[in-house]
């Protein structure tokens, strides 16, 4: 089996024939989807006698990570040709992309995955939960409108103000990216809707249509007062609004560590400490060894040390990822159903 990225963009037809196999998306979302984040992102081909059995998609995206603006990659269309399953062709791919990722120094990667248990293996955690409510629509007046291209730059401040406010980890808005968002949402025979307090944005939301049920998700602002101008605008219809929940066990964001002396470098530990661990990570050697792990008032560190002459515990890069991620600032995390 043959692994590469289709760098050139050659294999479109074949990777829509997958994703037809595998996904099922309603055809004006396929179409969405290529014309627009294929066009900019990387694709893992695996191949058989220059026939396609596998893909795995890698779209880039402006991550906020605690104060460091990075570039990193959402990992979604995972598909294997089902007559190829059971034969470690996905296993294949993610190894090659979480080593890939790491040489270019990304401190991890993230996906929303379809079941958990497909990714835990190889060492993928939950950060962000979402939890689908269903309301309805009432009478009344709503101040939601479609957002505006000449509001586009109050939009991009206002939602990473908004972010900022309450996250340590978030997916950047850019112009491009609400470009996108809204671009999906009419795939979807949505809209991107905004509310206004004057000539200021107050609020932002994305909704699609299916089965005469309105699907409202990325939801910004005044949570009450959102829900309440939705409702108005939505007459009688049915909702159903994605709102974030990090207790849900489904619909979940799931991180894989791939750089954590990168990461460790930028966090604030809430208390000091000094460790040395062995970390057993299966699939990148840059994380397996001995290391010693420390914090000195509030701020993180990791090297790589000599087999010490005392024994240590060994810790799963999983565990060693839970545990920064509960001992330091880099809690919580946003990152919304994005493409």
């Amino acid at each position: 089996m043959e692994l590469f990225y289709d760098k050139n963009k050659k294999y479109e037809d074949s990777f829509r024939r997958l994703w037809k196999t595998c996904f099922h998306d309603p055809q004006a979302y396929e179409d969405f989807y290529f014309q627009s984040t294929y066009s900019r992102n990387q694709v893992l081909a695996a191949a058989e006698d220059g026939a396609v059995r596998g893909m795995i998609h890698l779209n880039p995206y402006l991550l906020k990570v605690g104060e460091v603006k990075r570039k990193l990659h959402y990992i979604v269309g995972v598909a294997t040709d089902p007559k190829f399953r059971r034969q470690g062709i996905m296993r294949e791919m993610l190894t090659k992309v979480m080593k890939d990722m790491a040489d270019a120094g990304e401190v991890f990667t993230y996906l929303m995955p379809a079941d958990v248990s497909y990714y835990e293996p190889f060492n993928f955690v939950k950060v962000s939960g979402f939890e689908e409510v269903e309301i309805h629509g009432e009478e009344g007046e709503s101040h939601i409108q479609p957002l505006m291209f000449k509001d586009y730059v109050k939009a991009t401040k206002f939602a990473n103000d908004y972010y900022e406010s309450r996250y340590k980890v978030y997916t950047m808005a850019t112009q491009d990216v609400l470009f996108f968002m809204r671009w999906e949402a009419l795939s979807e025979n949505g809209k991107l809707l905004c509310l206004k307090h004057g000539d200021e944005i107050a609020g932002l939301a994305v909704y699609g249509i299916a089965d005469d049920t309105v699907y409202v998700r990325q939801i910004l602002g005044d949570r009450d007062e959102m829900i309440g101008e939705l409702k108005a605008y939505f007459g009688n219809r049915r909702m159903l609004v994605t709102l974030p929940n990090d207790e849900k066990d489904d619909s979940q964001i799931m991180m894989r560590m791939l750089r954590l002396d990168l990461y460790v470098a930028q966090c604030k530990a809430k208390r000091d400490f000094d460790f040395t661990i062995f970390i057993k990570d299966d699939y990148l050697e840059n994380q397996n060894g001995y290391f010693r792990i420390f914090a000195k008032d509030g701020y993180g560190c990791i090297e790589r040390v000599e087999e010490p002459e005392e024994p240590v515990d060994t810790f799963t890069i999983t565990e060693v990822t839970k545990l920064i991620l509960r001992d330091t600032d880099m809690l919580p995390w946003m990152i919304g159903e994005i493409v």
